[in-house]
């Protein structure tokens, strides 16, 4: 099995986290493995896998991460 850490979509969900100053943890489960984290005391999660699928699981991730981020109304600058 995968380890998350070195999970490609992991990875970019950590990243956008640490940029933006969001603390995460992790939730391991067998296939996948989530990623919570609150914002505004709303609880939000991310489900990543904990192998990549394909070479644009890093970027698919990274942007399904900003979309959720920014409907819960974390104002996100420009060069994230």
């Amino acid at each position: 099995m995968a380890s998350i850490a070195r999970s490609n979509a992991y990875q970019a969900v950590a990243d956008i986290c640490e940029r933006l100053g969001v603390p995460h943890e992790v939730q391991n489960g067998s296939k996948h493995a989530k990623v919570c984290f609150t914002v505004h005391g709303r609880p939000i999660s991310i489900v990543v896998a904990t192998s990549p699928s394909d070479h644009r699981v890093y970027h698919n991730s990274r942007k399904a991460t900003l979309r959720v981020l920014r409907q819960a109304g974390v104002p996100l600058p420009k060069n994230v």
